[in-house]
């Protein structure tokens, strides 16, 4: 049965006048009982089988000593339930003419300007419990996103040692490590291609110059040899090349 407001009201008011809530002592005394009983049910049970061996069915005697157990308890919690509103209401009810401690603040307010206050702290209070209630969203949200980013990091663990097994099970790390080797020769090769095209073009600029002014056969035996170079060079980057395309399409 559902409290009402009033009924709410004096619950609180009786809590922070005793400093504890009274129906503990009955909930207690409740256990205590329960627990009597349970041992005495058992030690009778105990007895019984002792001085009546053989002359009983056991598992009948189990069901009818556990039927009386259950019904000395219920009859016991309708008696401490009706305990517990006798002394809410004659022994551990607090006058409406009292006045706690804690709401001395209000001692002396007229009625508008407590009303007011009272409207001020609903206010206050209804923005603490939304503040609550969003931070309590971020804490499961920002919990369910950590959970996420933990199942992602193990399943991109997998991936990578899954990847791993691959390259070690079919050798191509091996094949990785020449095409990063040959990369890194082609990238070489077309620096020392670029660099030959210039000695070439600067040589025959000085060439040039020197037939003009001094027209001989000299500059035949010198353009000689830096075209071989240029030949050797561009055979080695031809077998580069192909090399290459054999890796890849093993």
């Amino acid at each position: 049965m559902e409290e009402t407001r009033a009924g709410q009201i004096d619950k609180e008011y009786m809590i922070q006048h005793f400093g504890t809530d009274p129906s503990f002592l009955i909930e207690d005394i409740c256990e205590d009982f329960k627990d009597c009983l349970t041992s005495s049910i058992s030690g009778i049970k105990d007895v019984v089988k002792k001085k009546q061996a053989g002359k009983f069915d056991e598992s009948e005697l189990d069901r009818k000593l556990g039927l009386l157990e259950e019904d000395y308890k219920a009859y016991f919690e309708k008696k401490c339930l009706t305990l517990d509103g006798a002394l809410k209401q004659n022994i551990f009810k607090v006058p409406q003419n009292v006045l706690l401690k804690e709401d001395l603040v209000w001692e002396n307010l007229t009625n508008s300007v407590a009303k007011e206050k009272k409207t001020t702290l609903s206010i206050n209070m209804e923005k603490q419990r939304n503040e609550y209630k969003t931070a309590l969203y971020k804490k499961t949200y920002l919990r369910n996103y950590i959970d996420k980013l933990k199942q992602a990091a193990v399943y991109q663990e997998e991936l990578i040692q899954r990847e791993a097994t691959l390259k070690e099970k079919y050798g191509l790390q091996d094949s990785v490590e020449t095409l990063k080797f040959l990369e890194r020769e082609w990238q070489s090769g077309k620096q020392q291609l670029t660099e030959l095209r210039n000695i070439k073009e600067q040589v025959a600029i000085s060439v040039g110059e020197k037939k003009r002014s001094h027209p001989s056969s000299r500059g035949e035996t010198t353009k000689g040899p830096i075209l071989k170079t240029y030949i050797f060079n561009c055979g080695n980057m031809f077998l580069y090349l192909f090399f290459l395309h054999i890796v890849k399409t093993t």
